[in-house]
């Protein structure tokens, strides 16, 4: 094998290794990202105490979210639906940007009552992706 071909060879493999971690990189970096929250709050409502559920768009690409629901370790799935103080539903978020849905803290006792503490929070996009939680608020007093 001569010079040339050598070289030629040895740049067209750095150049396939270069373009296959740029490949990699750019979709690492560009998948949708969120951060899901869930905490107890106290509002100025007829319903003091609430869960308070936050997905906030810690990625660079936008994200239309159109479910939030609460997964039990028996198999039971608990749907939340947005409520008067929640942010509008379905939410498209753009970087940077939260929404918040707003539950009384009796609509999910008599269920948490029956199944035990939840065991995460998951948010859905439209895609079908699921974002998920840990619960680590405790709710029995």
């Amino acid at each position: 094998m001569d010079k040339w071909a050598t070289v030629v060879a040895g740049v067209a493999i750095y150049g396939a290794v270069l373009s296959t971690i740029v490949a990699v990189w750019q979709c690492v970096t560009r998948r949708p990202r969120l951060r899901v929250t869930a905490r107890r709050v106290i509002t100025q409502t007829s319903e003091p105490f609430q869960y308070q559920f936050t997905a906030a768009n810690v990625g660079t690409r936008t994200v239309k979210l159109n479910g939030v629901r609460l997964d039990f370790g028996d198999g039971m799935v608990f749907a939340i639906i947005p409520g008067p103080l929640s942010s509008a539903w379905p939410s498209v978020l753009t970087d940077g940007q939260d929404c918040n849905i707003f539950l009384p803290e009796e609509a999910i006792l008599s269920t948490i009552a029956d199944h035990g503490e939840p065991v995460a929070v998951t948010v859905s996009d439209v895609t079908g992706r699921a974002y998920h939680a840990k619960w680590r608020l405790k709710t029995s007093s």
